[in-house]
């Protein structure tokens, strides 16, 4: 094997820390994505029109 190339697993899959690294990066920019999402949900509470109407 070349001194620079990237070692595989079985699957296929390179095993370097640049692989680490977009895992890492995948990561972290779902989360960017789904917190916020997570945030802006309405509180589950009822009006006071609905706690007149029972």
């Amino acid at each position: 094997m070349a001194s620079g190339a990237v070692q595989r697993t079985r699957t296929g899959l390179p095993t370097s820390r640049g692989f680490i690294m977009y895992r890492i990066l995948a990561t972290v920019l779902l989360l960017a994505f789904a917190l916020p999402c997570h945030a802006q949900q309405k509180p589950n509470t009822l009006t006071p029109k609905e706690i007149a109407d029972g």
